[in-house]
Parts: C-alpha cells; structure tokens; sequence
C-alpha cells in the first residue's frame, strides 16, 4: 500500500442517531464526553449510550467507568460487535486505479439506564 494514500474512511451504513447517543471519537475529550452524558442523565433521559470503535474502546470504557463513580445506581448493557468501515485509497503514482476497502472494526456500545434493563439480554 506504499503506492497509495487514504483519502477517508466512513462506516459502510450510518446509523441513526438518537438524543442520547454518544459517540466517542478520536478527537473527543474524556471530560466533555462525561460532561454530556451526565447532563442527558440529570436533564432529560432515563438512558445514555456511548458508542466507540477502533481505537476508541479504551476510551468508550473509561467514560463509562467515571461516569458510573459519578453517578451511582446506574444499570449498565454492553454489546461487542463489528461495524463495517469502508476505506477509500487513491494513487499516488499514475496508472494506478482508486480502490476501495471493507473492512470490520470493532466496536462497543454501552448502555447506562436510571432504570433496570433486560436481563435476559446478554451484557
């Protein structure tokens, strides 16, 4: 892949995105992700969901746990699966053609409720 350069990666199906989603993304602040989902809690929802993938698990995880020490009695979901991201490389030589590539991604998805959930959902 030394001949070619990554112009983006996007997820291959865009989900819908509800009030109380979160997604957690490279760039996003521990802090103001925790700021967010306690103000969704305290204003307006019974639930939260935080949402990362690929090399923002760790970080998913972390908010979680805090915001779990801030806020006690908080129920919690966890559901492990792959998104698909599909990656888009152009040449950097001519002659080349574009290519694009699907690949699958790890991804979490936590759910924290004021209110008990499914047990007999896994997680």
């Amino acid at each position: 892949m030394e001949n070619y350069t990554r112009l983006n990666s996007r997820p291959v199906v865009e989900d819908p995105k509800e009030p109380w989603d979160i997604y957690v993304g490279n760039g996003s602040k521990v802090k103001a992700v925790i700021s967010k989902a306690l103000k969704i809690l305290e204003e307006s929802g019974e639930k939260v969901v935080l949402i990362g993938f690929g090399p923002t698990l760790n970080k998913t995880i972390t908010c979680v746990e805090i915001i779990k020490r801030k806020k006690q009695d908080l129920h919690q979901n966890n559901k492990l699966f792959y998104k698909k991201m599909e990656d888009t490389w152009v040449p950097n030589q001519e002659g080349l053609d574009r290519l694009t590539v699907t690949r699958n991604v790890p991804a979490i998805k936590i759910v924290l409720s004021k209110t008990p959930l499914d047990e007999n959902e896994p997680g």
